[in-house]
């Protein structure tokens, strides 16, 4: 458990992990300098959060200080932490100091943070600079949460929230996103009606959209986005037009850009028709009129063939991987590629040698409830996943997870995907341009099996021996640090010396000194 915090100081430049000296003692904080078993006896007294700038406009930064007081002393096999969580990413994080001296870097993606002492101090601070992203919008807020741990005892830090600031265009338009999309004859798809630059809110608007075509694209629905007290709106008998007019009872707020409403498109005949403002009127929340500066319309191609953003590739991944006889192996159902969502979907995964392994488990994910199977076969042969499901649009989904159980026996075989019917959020089927399935290798050389708690077994991402990614989900994060920590005196650590032998002591031996190096190891690849 960690948490996050900054401070001014003196900037350490990336964002490796850094190593700091404690001020007073001169001296470097290690890690390995604890090898004996204690029991931990520190015990958190109070913890305050400061953050210099609570504003900042995109590309801004701002230093965030945590402050943790504490009693007693370290146990001989305890470490403190403090672990922050950012959300969403900033678009940099750099440490700038620790007292007293430890070893702390940020994760992947800017998402997290994590600081680790191995030494006793009434006081430890943390002191960290964040960045926003540049492409931040004013408005855009990001939250900072954080958890200190020592020993088996945790608490939250204060959280605090940094908002992106900056001027809100002067000038009004309205817009309709996307600018543009393509569907097959008898397919809905819907265009969102977008203001920019309500500086003073919204509380009406009455605004015509027409379409050039119906017979290629009929307007059949509309959604307004807040609740109205009184919903003129209507749309042509034709399906030509739609006349958005709304009185609204809860009024948007001043936001550089605001999404009023949703209009509903079935696309007809092969064709294009496009989509525009025929007039348009927004009112403030005190009921005076913007001055509309200009409008953006789309343009909607029906055509038989199917746009490459229709085809959908699945995975099962890993593709490849290997474990040691008894150990389990999980898999993840990936489909990459549904530019519009998918709702549902028909897919089997088949053991090709059931002497080798077995499906014990699976998993489907954002299913309907009452409207969605997941068959396991009795002999552990094959899963099927079948029925309705809610995932909105993106460039990669997880659908599943599948366990599979190895045979005390060594081997290999395959896990066989094949995929009936995949279809979007509109119940419009993909075209499915490749199904992969995976390969299991059974082997006594496998390596180590999973950790207590853990689903998959430990994976040597680089080939050096070393087993890095302990939680086995194919990327190297802090989760992996905290999970060794946790479970460095379990019997798959201890009866597995040389795939965790970090510090490269020789002979081998998992200790302390291993936490420390995989750390630091983490913090360097970040």
């Amino acid at each position: 458990m960690v948490a996050l915090v900054a401070l001014a100081g003196v900037v350490v430049a990336g964002s490796a992990l850094a190593e700091t000296t404690a001020p007073d003692s001169g001296q470097s904080a290690t890690l390995d300098s604890y090898t004996d078993p204690g029991t931990a006896s520190l015990t958190i007294n109070e913890t305050s959060r400061t953050v210099a700038d609570t504003e900042l406009a995109p590309g801004g930064s701002t230093t965030v200080e945590v402050v943790v007081t504490t009693k007693d002393s370290l146990g001989s096999a305890e470490l403190f932490e403090i672990e922050e969580q950012f959300s969403p990413a900033f678009g940099d994080v750099e440490l700038q100091n620790m007292d007293p001296g430890g070893s702390a870097g940020p994760g992947p993606n800017n998402e997290e943070f994590l600081a680790i002492w191995s030494t006793t101090n009434e006081t430890y601070t943390l002191t960290y600079e964040v960045t926003l992203p540049a492409d931040a919008e004013p408005g855009d807020t990001f939250t900072i949460d954080g958890t200190v741990t020592t020993g088996d005892t945790s608490e939250q830090l204060p959280s605090a929230t940094i908002t992106a600031s900056g001027d809100i265009p002067d000038e009004t338009s309205v817009r309709l996103e996307p600018s543009s999309d393509s569907a097959e004859p008898g397919d809905q798809t819907t265009f969102d009606v977008v203001v920019e630059g309500a500086g003073n809110g919204i509380g009406a608007y009455d605004m015509t959209v027409t379409s050039s075509d119906a017979n290629v694209g009929e307007i059949v629905d509309y959604s307004l986005a807040n609740d109205a007290a009184t919903d003129n709106s209507q749309i042509a008998a034709d399906g030509s037009s739609v006349d958005l007019d709304a009185d609204l009872s809860n009024t948007h707020e001043a936001a550089a850009t605001v999404t009023v409403a949703t209009i509903t498109v079935e696309a007809g005949e092969e064709g294009t028709s496009d989509f525009a403002f025929d007039s348009t009127g927004v009112d403030d929340t005190g009921g005076t009129s913007y001055t509309i500066d200009s409008t953006e319309g789309s343009t909607l191609t029906v055509s038989e063939e199917p746009d490459p953003s229709e085809t959908v590739s699945l995975s099962l991944q890993p593709a490849d991987s290997a474990v040691q006889p008894g150990a389990q192996q999980t898999y993840e159902l990936v489909v990459e590629g549904p530019a519009n969502g998918i709702g549902s979907y028909d897919a089997t995964i088949t053991v090709g040698d059931t002497t080798v392994a077995e499906i014990t488990d699976a998993r489907a994910f954002q299913t309907s409830v009452g409207l969605f199977d997941t068959t396991i076969a009795a002999d552990g042969s094959s899963v099927q996943f079948s029925g309705l499901v809610q995932f909105d649009a993106a460039s990669q989904l997880t659908l599943a997870e599948i366990d599979v159980a190895a045979a005390d026996t060594t081997g290999e075989t395959s896990l066989d995907l094949s995929v009936a019917d995949i279809a979007d959020s509109n119940a419009s089927s993909y075209r499915v341009e490749s199904a992969t399935g995976a390969t299991l290798t059974v082997s006594e050389d496998a390596g180590p099996p999973p950790l207590p708690d853990q689903d998959n077994a430990p994976q040597d991402l680089d080939g050096d021996g070393l087993y890095e990614d302990v939680n086995g989900d194919d990327q190297f994060s802090i989760a992996d640090v905290q999970i060794f920590f946790q479970n460095r005196d379990s019997d798959a650590v201890q009866n597995n010396p040389e795939a965790f032998n970090f510090d490269e002591t020789d002979p081998p031996a998992v200790t302390i000194g291993d936490v420390q190096a995989l750390f630091i190891a983490f913090t360097q690849s970040s």
